[in-house]
């Protein structure tokens, strides 16, 4: 961190601009890029040219076009691209970022998430800054909070939709170090970006489709690695001084928070989908509140397992050492297609690959026998863009094996896995992996060879535990046909698999771990936490990862069928660890002998 802030503090923004221009291909753009930055990130952006279209074409074909002008400008400039970041990068201790302008329309690839909020332009995090700098804030956190307006909106309409009224009554303490009085205050944002408290109303959340009050013990404070993101289509839900449901009126539009790693979400936003809206990205929308001065979301701290910890992530020093795998890794694909991973898209397992320390990933298939709604790599339908892009490639048993030996012989590292966020499912690539875990095994003996799975192949996965395979990860979000089916929509496999493939691990000595994709209202009903405890049962699972289900909760809610109302997620967490003694319970997986 001394060196990153070193680093910045070295060069002038003139400085940092004139190199910019000296080393950035004449070509990449059709004129002089416009550069800006803060403390976290450089961003470029310039035009690209207008596509040839025909004469009298519709503004919605011009738009489209323009569009997909900026992604072709994308993929074809990709390497180039990352070569000028991986050098500014290590010069200037800060990411670098990229964005496209053709006409009217500009995108920006994968700009930085600073922690407070993702929709938050550079210019709107100097004022956050300069608070910080003044003294009137410790963080960007409390500098947001500070910032926010509180008004009162005038015109009010009732809540409208599929949602059901419950009344809670509940009142608490969050562990802070602070009581909390009752006042709560709901947030909305305009469609400038700005965000605002308003008065007159109480914070409303949703659990599937009921709408509940917020209550105290809801709450946790906003950790600072946490985003808040406007919800386009999607109008505020609250609660009035009646105590009815209330849809906040005007240009109001929905707020929600996504929370770092090691975090459950308990409640979703109480939000209204306006008629043709469009599915929103494929994150884990949070219910978000104002209370006594804080921002509060409704969460879980469930994992503080320090490889994970975002400040370890990064680092100046990544760019380097991404050079240093393709120089001893020359020709290995894997590495050019984990360096997007690692630099585009900041993938944690990617970037702990190329410091060879913790977890190395090992990507290993384009194919998957599932289309699961919620999948980062692909969405079939093209409703919504996936967050990393599937790898086009079947990488051979000859690479998965040499990058796993080069990350392993790092000082730090303890395990490499099967089975990325950007990939399809590894079981799908049966003799390759085999041929690879078994020459892993020998080389590295002691090291945990993982997979992270579907659970779809049990034949499969017993001749990886032959071969040495001994941890798997299974998905689940639930083992009920009528949850299991419409989100994975899988082809040849069903939930007797999945159990299988878990039992197989655990008969054999390894570790068994069930990734549990949790959803408020669907994972906390009362028949899904019966039918969680016999499946971990009958897998001897080691330990429950608790993973907040990243998709459009509307969407979710639209192709599952009506289920009873929830107990809530912190009492369905209480449960399970309540109901399977000696059965960890997380966010992340451990060394194979970490659990004990």
């Amino acid at each position: 961190m001394k060196e990153q802030q070193e680093a910045q503090a070295s060069f002038s923004d003139d400085e940092l601009s004139g190199w910019f221009a000296g080393r950035i291909p004449d070509d990449l753009f059709s004129g002089p890029p416009t550069i800006t930055g803060d403390r976290d990130e450089i961003l470029i952006t310039g035009a690209v040219p207008e596509p040839e279209l025909p004469a009298g074409s519709s503004d919605a074909a011009v738009q489209a076009a323009r569009s997909a002008r900026i992604g072709r400008f994308r993929d074809e400039t990709r390497e180039r691209r990352i070569g000028v970041a991986v050098e500014a990068e290590r010069l200037f201790g800060r990411k670098v970022s990229w964005g496209a302008r053709c006409g009217d329309v500009e995108e920006h690839f994968t700009t930085l998430g600073v922690p407070v909020m993702t929709r938050l332009r550079l210019g709107d995090r100097a004022v956050l800054d300069t608070l910080i700098e003044a003294g009137v804030a410790r963080s960007r956190s409390e500098a947001l909070a500070w910032c926010a307006v509180p008004c009162r909106e005038g015109t009010r309409r009732g809540a409208q939709g599929r949602l059901t009224w419950h009344r809670r009554a509940r009142a608490g303490e969050r562990s802070t170090g602070r009581t909390y009085s009752g006042l709560m205050r709901q947030i909305a944002g305009r469609p400038d970006g700005s965000i605002e408290i308003l008065d007159g109303f109480r914070p409303a959340a949703r659990s599937g489709r009921d709408l509940v009050a917020v209550a105290v013990d809801d709450l946790l404070l906003l950790p600072e690695e946490a985003t808040l993101t406007h919800l386009p289509g999607r109008r505020p839900v609250a609660i009035d001084g009646d105590g009815d449901p209330v849809e906040v009126g005007g240009e109001w539009l929905a707020v929600a928070a996504v929370l770092p790693v090691g975090h459950l979400r308990t409640l979703l936003p109480a939000t209204r989908r306006e008629a043709g809206a469009r599915r929103l990205p494929l994150f884990g929308y949070t219910a978000v509140v104002e209370h006594d001065g804080d921002l509060m979301c409704a969460a879980l701290r469930t994992d503080t397992f320090e490889w994970w910890q975002p400040a370890n992530y990064g680092r100046a020093d990544l760019p380097a050492a991404v050079e240093a795998a393709r120089a001893a890794l020359p020709g290995n694909r894997l590495v050019d297609h984990l360096a997007v991973c690692a630099l585009e898209n900041r993938c944690y397992t990617a970037q702990n690959t190329f410091h060879r320390r913790y977890e190395g990933a090992l990507p290993a298939s384009p194919a998957c026998n599932a289309d699961c709604l919620g999948c980062i790599s692909l969405q079939s339908d093209g409703a919504v863009p996936a967050p990393q892009e599937r790898m086009r490639f079947a990488p051979t048993a000859d690479e998965l094996v040499s990058l796993a030996d080069w990350h392993l012989g790092g000082v730090e590292a303890a395990m490499v896995s099967f089975g990325q966020g950007c990939e399809g499912e590894a079981l799908t690539r049966d003799d390759a992996l085999v041929e690879a875990t078994r020459r892993i095994r020998v080389m590295h003996p002691e090291a945990t060879i993982h997979v992270n799975s579907n659970g779809s192949k049990p034949h499969i996965l017993e001749r990886l535990i032959e071969a040495g395979l001994n941890s798997v990860r299974i998905s689940a979000i639930s083992f009920h046909d009528a949850v299991f089916r419409p989100y994975y929509r899988p082809v040849g496999y069903d939930f007797d698999d999945v159990v299988a493939c878990g039992r197989l691990m655990h008969e054999s000595g390894g570790q068994v771990c069930l990734n549990l994709l949790t959803f408020p209202g669907v994972t906390d009903v009362t028949s899904e936490i019966d039918a969680t405890v016999t499946a971990c049962r009958a897998m001897a699972v080691d330990q429950v990862q608790w993973r907040s289900l990243n998709v459009d909760h509307d969407w979710l809610l639209d192709v599952l069928p009506p289920l009873p109302s929830g107990v809530g997620m912190r009492v369905a967490h209480e449960r399970l660890r309540d109901r399977l003694p000696g059965v960890e319970h997380g966010n992340f997986t451990r060394p194979v002998g970490a659990l004990v």
